[in-house]
């Protein structure tokens, strides 16, 4: 296996860490079922952070905003990913932990495939 070109690297790195952050509010959203809206802002903010993220990615398609053309490893994982991810967190930012797990799971499978995708591609270890 050749070592990833350096764009690829920070693709999968940033699709992973995305991946961390949707899968971490979604656990949370089972902790805190029946929590208070003071003990679930923490991750309110999270959410907020998440999806402006996943919103200002859609628009380019590319991890570098001022950046006008993507690297293939954009193109073809990270720019379809985070697309896709973006158009499904249709959930509001003040939603009840109820409703978390539900609104962000095909967010999070987005990019997830994306994810085995990339690494099938490169033939990498699945994580």
């Amino acid at each position: 296996m050749e070592k990833l070109p350096e764009d690829a690297e920070v693709v999968i790195t940033d699709l992973r860490r995305l991946y961390t952050k949707l899968r971490e509010i979604m656990a949370a959203g089972e902790r805190l079922k029946g929590a208070t809206s003071w003990e679930a802002s923490e991750y309110h903010e999270r959410i907020k952070t998440v999806k402006a993220q996943l919103k200002d990615y859609a628009k380019t398609e590319a991890l570098n905003l001022r950046r006008k053309t993507q690297t293939d490893a954009e193109r073809f994982f990270f720019g379809p990913a985070v697309r896709s991810a973006a158009s499904h967190f249709r959930m509001r930012t003040d939603a009840a932990p109820t409703k978390w797990v539900s609104e962000l799971s095909e967010a999070s499978s987005d990019v997830s495939y994306f994810i085995h995708k990339f690494e099938r591609h490169f033939e990498l270890p699945h994580t």
